[in-house]
C-alpha cells in the first residue's frame, strides 16, 4: 500500500517525493531516488526527493529538457533574519526598523527583495540538483519582486527549466534557462526571475 505520509501533500516534509515522473515513468510515493531528471505533474505541489537521496549523480546538459521542473524550500523567514541581511546590504527603514515599518505603505517590516534572491540561490546550491555538475552564472532576467516577504512567511520555489542550448563553437558546454518562480504559504507568487547559466555536457571518453 501507498504510504499515507505520501498521500498528503500539505504534511510533506521538504524532500519527499510526491506526483513526479521519470521521463514519463510515475514515481509517486517512492522513496527511491530517481535517476536523472525528474518532471513534476502535479500542477499545485512541486516536492523533489532531494533530501532522500544520499548520493546524487552528475547531470549534464544532455540530460536535462525543455519543461523539466523541480521544486525548492520550504524556507521560513524570520523578523532577526530580515534586520540581519538589511544592515549589512540594504539598510532602509522598511526592512529594519519595527517602528518606522509599522508607519509605512507595507505596515510592518519587510524583506529586501535582495535577501529573498540571496535565500532562493542558497536553496539552489544546497539541493546539488545536478549533482557536482558545475554550473555558471550568466545572467538574470526579468527579475520582479510582486509581493513583500514578511516575517514568518514560507517561501516554495518552483524551477522550471524553459531553454536549452548546445553551443555551436564549444560543444562540450551549453546554456540552460531556469524560470524561478517563488510562492508564499498562501500561494500567492512574491518573486520570479529567469537564470541563464552556462552547463558542461558530458564527458566522451577518451579513446587509448
Amino acid at each position: 500500500p501507498a504510504d499515507p505520509d505520501m498521500q498528503n501533500p500539505a504534511g510533506q516534509p521538504a524532500g519527499f517525493l510526491f506526483a513526479l515522473t521519470e521521463r514519463g515513468k510515475s514515481v509517486a510515493g517512492s522513496r527511491t531516488c530517481p535517476s536523472g531528471f525528474a518532471t513534476v505533474t502535479n500542477a499545485t505541489w512541486f516536492v523533489r526527493a532531494q533530501q532522500e537521496c544520499s548520493v546524487k549523480k552528475s547531470v549534464y546538459l544532455d540530460d536535462v529538457r525543455v519543461g523539466d521542473a523541480w521544486a525548492g524550500g520550504p524556507i521560513t523567514v524570520t523578523e532577526e533574519a530580515i534586520i540581519r541581511f538589511a544592515a549589512e546590504y540594504d539598510p532602509q527603514p522598511m526592512h529594519m526598523d519595527p517602528q518606522s515599518a509599522a508607519k509605512s505603505r507595507f505596515g510592518g517590516i519587510i524583506a529586501s527583495g535582495w535577501h529573498a534572491a540571496a535565500l532562493v540561490m542558497r536553496d539552489f546550491v544546497d539541493a546539488r540538483t545536478f549533482g557536482d555538475t558545475p554550473l555558471l552564472g550568466l545572467s538574470i532576467d526579468q527579475l520582479q519582486w510582486l509581493r513583500p516577504v514578511r516575517p514568518g512567511d514560507t517561501l516554495t520555489i518552483r524551477r522550471e527549466i524553459i531553454e536549452v542550448e548546445r553551443s555551436k563553437s564549444k560543444p562540450d558546454r551549453g546554456t540552460i534557462r531556469i524560470k524561478m518562480t517563488v510562492t508564499n504559504q498562501t500561494g500567492e507568487v512574491a518573486m520570479s526571475f529567469v537564470n541563464l547559466m552556462q552547463m558542461p555536457a558530458r564527458p566522451t571518453a577518451t579513446p587509448v
